[in-house]
């Protein structure tokens, strides 16, 4: 999360982080992404997680693009799952 800045917080309802650094973005392009709280019945929450990237036009991203979906997906698995397991110890 280093190449993120927070962008937008709401207590209890959402993050949005966007990218900070333009080495990332030169590499990834712009990115945001945003960790929303939906609060289905029983006490039960869900997190949501969307990012939105949009591509610069770099060489770099272009030899990138068809593996960071991928590499988005193991990182954002990983993640949430130590959020889960961060929340489940703090309860």
């Amino acid at each position: 999360m280093q190449i993120f800045a927070l962008c937008e917080f709401h207590r209890n309802e959402h993050v949005t982080l966007t990218t900070c650094s333009t080495r990332a973005e030169r590499l990834f392009g712009s990115l945001a992404v945003s960790y929303f709280i939906s609060k289905p019945p029983k006490g039960a929450c869900r997190l949501i997680v969307k990012l939105r990237v949009r591509r610069s036009r770099g060489f770099l991203t272009g030899l990138w693009s068809p593996l960071l979906p991928w590499g988005d997906l193991v990182m954002m698995r990983k993640q949430l799952l130590t959020l889960k397991r961060l929340a489940e110890r703090s309860n």
